[in-house]
């Protein structure tokens, strides 16, 4: 369910509106904003931080929560932006060092879960259980 902001979260709310239609644009068109081009998963992540904490942000966690945004959901939305910037700004190490099949270090698949859960936590707040559920089945499935 989506909350009704006060205005200073509709501008907060805005703000990660605008980051992503501008990362997004820059992106498509390849303006290079950033002074360099920005590598697919790294635009990716970038997407997935702005769009969770602005979900964290907009949607409530119950259908009966109050309309003001608490405190957990921002520590869920800074713990989405935070690793999300963090795989962005390693994005050329993901990709050339196989990340994905070996990560350097523990705290990095700390991250990643930690990213995983809030996610599946933020299909739950916008689509309901039942796509929760089949979400957890299908990224549950390939471990087993």
């Amino acid at each position: 369910m989506k909350r009704i902001l006060s205005p200073f979260w509709q501008k907060v709310s805005a703000f990660f509106g605008v980051i992503m239609l501008m990362t997004a644009v820059n992106q498509i068109f390849m303006l290079n904003l950033t002074g360099s081009v920005i590598l697919e998963n790294s635009y990716h992540y970038l997407l997935l931080g702005f769009g969770l904490m602005q979900m964290f942000i907009v949607s409530q966690p119950f259908a009966n929560s109050s309309d003001s945004v608490a405190w957990y959901d921002l520590v869920f939305g800074v713990s989405c932006l935070l690793p999300c910037l963090y795989f962005a700004w390693h994005g050329r190490a993901i990709t050339s060092e196989a990340w994905m099949v070996i990560p350097p270090h523990e705290s990095i698949t700390a991250l990643s879960v930690l990213l995983c859960v809030l996610l599946l936590e933020g299909v739950r707040r916008t689509a309901g259980n039942v796509l929760l559920g089949i979400c957890a089945f299908f990224m549950m499935y390939p471990l087993f």
